[in-house]
């Protein structure tokens, strides 16, 4: 293959093209499974070898003609401390046993890493804070050791296993390297899969005996079509689970709504679905909301793995602001009319809206037969609560548990995640869980929060906080009356109203994953003689 000067970016991007790059990746997954089965069958490996010195050996390791160098070295200190968190992660995640050899180590490594960054980014809109900036040095430095450390499993883990990784993530992209479960693109978050391909891909530049990676600029295209193909993927899933489009009025139609016109149409045809009378500049405004999540996501995500530095505006422009959306395109380097992309690569995404379209769960799902995600999705956030807390008592009183036939006075307990009333610290809704008797909160927290819960017990009026089986405590219940107070076990009687402030701040503590945090804190200041058995609440 030609070679080139490996620190020229315009050489190796005028050869570089994505239906070039799909073509090399492709060679190099299927040479790199060829030598894996050789080597399964014959452990010396003698016998891979003469079909590497084919005719087919230069599309296979042409991906090295772009520009290789040595991979980072760890201390064995900083070797085994990885392995422990990673161990970790996987062992709380899947609650396993501790197993550093299980292929879904570094795939547990790679989703906790794009979750954290989408909670991030969820926190950052939900207050209304710039993308960049708006976080404490700790917890900056925090988010930047994550993505670093779900970049070192690559180093960590058998090379064969992140290969074999990143070929199954790449056949969501490129149906001819699919299996049969592979999902649909309305089955797969693209920011989880965007993490583990770009975290996945520098293994393909190692072999047997040869301990590489990609250079900076072999890494910047990479990174660059991966993130293309990715967002083209997260443009049809919008466009497939969107039915309501914003009303826009009627103006001269831009380019950016003929191309967004012309794409919504191809998909529609392609769906065996009748194209609905539509403006351009409403698919467009719907694009760009299904979206801006994924992009703010993708721009924290590369900002610190690369350590490129955003704009000022993206430092100093709220969240939400209009103006923000171009500046992100300009650090992902995505054209300002997003749209275009489908033009520029018309040639190598035309046979993938294809296949993407035609997939049979694709087709399944349009008819209404299963559950679709729309985007953006719904942000999480506690229930609603009334102002007056007069309604929940009366709620309360209604209450019937439906496991109990008798007249025993109940708790009647509120989930403020999910808005279900549940009879707590009551020997009639007890139930197993590991083996062991709970309370019906107990219960529901596994199932509802992953076991970390927020509830209000009504009579009470108190807020109980759950982060486990045996830790918890009791909190200041978001209602007060009109001197301000709160009135504990309703000793007063006044009226009491919702405080808006209070309860944003417990919202925040849920979302910002903070009430084990709480709990530990409450639990330092309150001296408790005896241990409460919170796994009967």
């Amino acid at each position: 293959p030609l070679t080139f000067n490996y620190e020229n970016a315009e050489i190796i991007g005028q050869n570089l093209s994505l239906p070039q790059w799909i073509q090399v990746l492709t060679a190099r997954i299927k040479g790199l499974k060829s030598v894996m089965q050789d080597n399964d069958f014959n452990p010396d490996g003698s016998s891979g070898t003469p079909g590497l010195c084919s005719d087919t050996q230069a599309d296979f390791r042409s991906i090295l003609s772009y520009g290789v160098q040595e991979p980072r070295k760890f201390s064995d200190s900083i070797t085994e401390m990885l392995v422990v968190c990673a161990t970790t992660v996987h062992r709380v995640g899947l609650k396993t046993s501790p197993n550093e050899l299980c292929p879904r180590v570094p795939l547990m490594a790679w989703n906790t890493c794009a979750f954290t960054i989408q909670a991030i980014e969820n926190i950052l809109q939900e207050e209304d804070k710039p993308l960049f900036g708006s976080l404490q040095n700790r917890q900056t430095a925090g988010l930047k050791a994550i993505v670093q450390f779900a970049a070192s499993q690559r180093l960590r883990s058998a090379q064969a296993v992140i290969q074999r990784h990143f070929a199954d993530l790449m056949g969501v992209l490129l149906p001819t390297m699919s299996r049969k479960n592979t999902p649909s693109v309305l089955e797969v978050d693209f920011f989880h899969l965007l993490v583990g391909l770009v975290l996945s891909i520098p293994s393909l530049y190692q072999e047997e005996g040869v301990d590489l990676q990609p250079s900076s600029i072999s890494s910047a295209f990479n990174n660059l079509y991966i993130f293309h193909l990715v967002t083209m993927a997260h443009i049809l899933q919008v466009l497939l689970t969107s039915t309501d489009f914003p009303a826009v009025g009627d103006g001269e139609e831009t380019e950016e709504a003929r191309a967004a016109a012309e794409l919504y149409t191809t998909v529609s045809q392609l769906t065996g679905r009748s194209v609905p009378d539509l403006s351009g500049s409403a698919v467009a405004q719907r694009v760009k909301m299904g979206i801006e999540p994924f992009l703010r996501c993708a721009a924290l995500f590369f900002n610190c793995l690369t350590g490129v530095n955003p704009s000022e505006e993206l430092f100093n422009t709220p969240v939400m602001s209009q103006g923000q959306m171009e500046t992100l395109y300009s650090y992902l380097a995505l054209p300002v009319n997003v749209f275009q992309l489908f033009q520029d690569y018309r040639d190598s995404i035309s046979p993938l809206l294809h296949r993407w379209c035609r997939s049979p769960a694709i087709i399944t799902a349009l008819q209404g037969k299963g559950q679709m995600i729309r985007y953006p999705r719904r942000r999480n956030r506690l229930i609603d609560l009334p102002e007056d807390y007069s309604v929940l008592l009366n709620k309360a009183c209604h209450f019937q548990c439906p496991k109990s036939t008798d007249d025993e006075r109940k708790h009647p307990t509120l989930c403020l995640v999910c808005g279900e009333m549940l009879c707590s610290q009551s020997s009639c809704c007890l139930s197993q869980l590991d083996g062991e008797d709970v309370g019906a909160c107990t219960a529901h927290t596994a199932t509802c929060g992953a076991g970390v819960g927020l509830f209000l017990r009504i009579r009470e009026c108190e807020i109980v906080l759950m982060a486990s089986k045996t830790r918890g405590s009791m909190y200041a219940a978001p209602y007060l009356d009109d001197y301000g107070e709160t009135d504990h076990h309703l000793g007063r009687g006044n009226p009491l109203h919702l405080c808006p402030d209070r309860y944003r701040k417990l919202n925040q503590l849920w979302q910002q994953h903070c009430i084990l945090e709480e709990i530990a804190r409450i639990q330092e200041v309150v001296n408790v003689m005896f241990a409460f058995e919170w796994q009967l609440v």
